[in-house]
């Protein structure tokens, strides 16, 4: 399966938007570079840490024209044209679509997120309160 890029999201926010709106048009897609832009945020580098959303070569117009119309028109680049630092077509096992679309909501990640987080503050307080305790 031939893939092109239709879209490069600026974080992570953008890329949950796009996802959903491809989704919602019933649209096959691979985000190329998903993990490795969370691994390394910063400065954006080309095939580095950036995400690209990429459609089927046979998907591709419809995929773009859905996008531009969602955002501005100077936003999304023409499906087939080449974009900077990311191959024009990559070969993707079908698996990965649907690995993609397994994925539990974004929201289900920051429950979770802060979950933790407010575990880890309370297990803090703890420890601070058994020192002072011991010490005081």
């Amino acid at each position: 399966m031939s893939m092109v890029c239709v879209y490069k999201p600026d974080g992570p926010a953008q890329l949950a938007l796009v996802e959903s709106i491809l989704i919602a048009n019933g649209v096959p897609y691979f985000v190329h570079g998903r993990h490795m832009s969370g691994f390394f945020p910063g400065i954006q580098i080309g095939s580095y840490n950036v995400c690209t959303v990429m459609v089927p070569l046979e998907a591709a117009e419809d995929a773009a024209e859905i996008l531009r119309e969602a955002f501005n028109a100077e936003v999304v680049p023409d499906a087939i044209d080449d974009v900077a630092d990311v191959p024009e077509k990559v070969e993707v096992p079908k698996e990965t679509h649907r690995e993609a679309q397994s994925r539990p909501p974004p929201y289900i990640e920051l429950i979770l997120r802060v979950w933790l987080g407010m575990i880890l503050v309370f297990f803090a307080l703890w420890v601070l309160n058994r020192v002072f305790t011991f010490f005081g």
